[in-house]
């Protein structure tokens, strides 16, 4: 990964709609070998810089510990999880508003969970 990922364009959507910030988004998605600390463009202190780094790790990490306890429980199947991340993944590619997905995605599980 050297450049950012393409979704951190969708900015303060992304906060609304997933664990994780658009800032943070754009701090696991870059290297940063120099001492050019930036984030979405604005430059910041190399410690703010893995400051959200880091929050963003902590958050993936706590939807994978939610995913794995759902699973553990049988309250979804990996199969249903894949299927998901598959249908999320061509959603992000079709470039829906990401309010629509996640209406989308919200309605698909409240079907599931009945």
């Amino acid at each position: 990964m050297s450049e950012a990922c393409k979704f951190t364009r969708l900015g303060k959507k992304i906060d609304k709609i997933s664990s994780i910030t658009a800032r943070q988004l754009y701090t696991l998605t870059m290297q940063n070998r120099s001492n050019n600390y930036q984030i979405l463009g604005k430059r910041v202190k190399r410690g703010t810089f893995h400051r959200v780094r880091s929050q963003g790790i902590d958050n993936v990490t706590k939807t994978l510990m939610t995913l794995s306890l759902l699973v553990a429980c049988d309250v979804i199947s990996l199969d249903d999880i894949t299927t998901i991340i598959q249908r999320i993944t061509s959603l992000l590619e079709e470039d829906i508003d990401p309010e629509d997905m996640f209406r989308i995605i919200r309605k698909y599980l409240k079907e599931s969970f009945q």
